[in-house]
């Protein structure tokens, strides 16, 4: 058979309730759900005692159903159509006597196989209403097992039992019914098919009256009327007892089809009560749903935090030894200096009583002058205040570069507009060269310019840095082998040949650069990169040099230090151009240009 089944669906993301969560710890969330699990289980177990008694009473309405299924008036009606059965055997064997009298043998054997037809038709009836009585049967001992299942269900588990029990009530019933209906139509064939059958035997007896009429009229026979008459009397008391028994039939069909009624309406009212059951189950479960979606996002958002925090914690230890680093190298060059200073101070020290020890004695010579004396000794003074004076603007123009020498053409603020004009003329040259021949993108030929201008900055670094080196090695030979010790204005001197020659050798070092760093660059390329290292070259030999960021910048864009390229944003997608300082941690001589995202 068929099974109605009914499932409580849960829902599951927007809660009922909506409103703005208030953020809870962990101690407190558990209270909360533990609460609200107990009020949610209290509703259901009330629901379940509800569903219990009705249950009980569906039960009861059941029992009684099969008592008027099984009575003792349905074994009477079968009781009854066999003893009518057999009543009419054996009026149709009078008959068959009868006929035999007269001379009607082939007319009984035909009766004789329409009563033998009739008996086989009653013995399948019989048959067939066993056969319902024990479905029916059946149907009950498998109604009461499933009873005794749901009530082990609920036993064993209290949370799901009222959604079970309320599925297999709804199935029972759905069978219960289905089987009363299947009985009744059952019943109802039955009914119809012995009445056709009635009808039948009268239209077949119909002809065997009239034959009887006219014997009783021509036959002398007054007992064979008198049997004649009889069986007809009984033939009519028979119809007349099997149509009361249809009309009986019937009436108790329509009494069974009336209390069917009344249990689908106890049925309907009853699952309009498990679905409002099951609606608040269903409220409560998406609550509890929307709760738990909102302490996953909390707890999503709390450990982006954490992770936000372990990053910046990173940040800032790196940070913390970068200006450590950066400390003791200050701290060292403080040093150094300050043993300078003491140096110069002494150096300082001796010029001055040399120069009083002069000017003693020529105050002496001036009181008792000699002759051409006079005219030496002042020459002699004017050397030694010029060479003063130029120890005192070595020491203080070296590595000092807020004084500029404004006729020095690769001064750093001509070098930050050729650092400009570089980007606007041969950076939008060979860039476009790159993006001709179709081989990379926009962003992939910007990487290498950007790549190009890093490597002639660490050429021209690492030479400027040699360039130094080798030349402070050629003072060992004359007893100047550590630079804190040497005279004032030699390191000063040194910075300034390798400036000045800087303008000689820049086209080397550009053609230098290109042989060391051969890559097959097209004409603008290459034109490029020797531009980049000529110009980076004039930026090393600056004293301090001047410094380009090459690094790509992280975090908020910042508009003080680059300027956009064809995207603005709040964040850096790649570098462009890099900015330029007066040094290493200076001012800002240009700025940069980079991606916005």
């Amino acid at each position: 058979m068929a099974t109605r089944k009914t499932t409580a669906k849960k829902k599951s993301g927007t809660p009922t309730k909506q409103g703005n969560p208030t953020p809870v710890n962990e101690n407190t969330e558990g209270t909360y759900l533990e609460g609200l699990y107990k009020d949610t289980l209290e509703k259901a177990q009330r629901t379940e005692e509800e569903l219990r008694k009705k249950l009980k009473a569906l039960e009861i309405e059941n029992k009684r159903l099969q008592e008027e299924n099984t009575n003792p008036k349905g074994n009477s009606n079968n009781d009854g159509l066999r003893a009518e059965n057999q009543k009419l055997k054996e009026e149709n064997e009078k008959l068959k006597e009868t006929a035999s009298d007269n001379g009607k043998k082939s007319e009984v054997k035909v009766l004789e196989k329409q009563v033998e037809e009739e008996r086989k038709r009653n013995i399948q009836i019989t048959s067939k209403l066993e056969e319902v009585q024990a479905d029916f049967k059946r149907l009950s001992d498998e109604n009461k097992r499933l009873l005794g299942e749901n009530a082990k269900q609920r036993e064993t588990s209290p949370n799901n039992g009222n959604i079970q029990d309320t599925s297999r009530l709804e199935k029972e019933q759905a069978d219960f019914k289905r089987g009363l209906e299947d009985e009744i139509r059952d019943l109802m064939k039955t009914i119809d098919t012995q009445k056709k059958e009635l009808e039948r035997l009268n239209a077949e007896n119909k002809p065997l009256q009239d034959e009887n009429a006219k014997q009783k009229e021509t036959s002398p026979n007054d007992g064979n009327i008198k049997d004649t008459s009889k069986l007809e009397k009984e033939q009519a008391d028979f119809i007349k007892r099997l149509e009361d028994e249809i009309r009986g039939l019937k009436k108790t069909i329509d009494n069974q089809k009336k209390e069917l009624e009344k249990t689908e309406k106890k049925i309907d009212t009853q699952q309009k009560k498990v679905d409002n059951h099951i609606n608040e189950t269903n409220a409560v479960d998406g609550e509890l749903s929307g709760l738990k979606d909102t302490i996953n996002a909390q707890k999503k958002e709390l450990e982006t935090k954490n992770t936000k925090v372990k990053t910046l914690e990173k940040q800032l230890e790196e940070e913390k030894k970068r200006n450590e680093a950066e400390f003791r190298k200050l701290e060292k060059e403080n040093e150094e200096k300050t043993q300078k200073i003491e140096h110069l101070e002494r150096e300082n020290l001796e010029l001055i009583e040399d120069h009083d020890k002069r000017k003693e004695l020529m105050k002496k010579q001036t009181k008792s002058p000699l002759p051409g004396n006079n005219s030496a000794l002042m020459k002699e003074n004017e050397a030694l205040r010029n060479r003063l004076s130029e120890l005192a603007g070595a020491k203080l123009t070296e590595g000092n570069p807020n004084i500029a020498d404004l006729s020095d053409k690769n001064r750093p603020t001509n070098l930050a507009e050729n650092f400009s004009e570089l980007y606007d003329n041969e950076w939008t040259d060979a860039l476009e060269e790159l993006l001709d021949q179709g081989k990379k993108s926009e962003e992939e030929g910007i990487k290498v310019l950007l790549d190009i201008l890093k490597d002639a900055y660490a050429f021209s670094s690492n030479q400027s840095t040699n360039f130094y080196s080798y030349m402070s090695k050629g003072l060992n030979g004359i007893g100047l082998k550590d630079e804190k010790s040497w005279p004032i204005g030699v390191s000063k001197q040194i910075k300034d040949v390798r400036k000045s020659i800087s303008v000689l050798v820049a086209g080397s070092l550009s053609k230098e650069f290109i042989t060391s760093h051969n890559k097959g660059y097209a004409e603008a390329t290459k034109k490029y990169a020797k531009a980049c290292a000529s110009l980076c070259w004039f930026m090393c030999v600056q004293d301090p040099p001047v410094f380009v960021e090459v690094n790509t910048p992280k975090g908020t864009f910042d508009k003080d230090l680059y300027r956009a390229y064809t995207k603005s944003g709040q964040a850096y997608a790649f570098l462009v151009w890099p900015p330029l300082y007066l040094y290493k941690g200076g001012q800002l001589l240009g700025k940069g240009i980079a991606q916005g995202c």
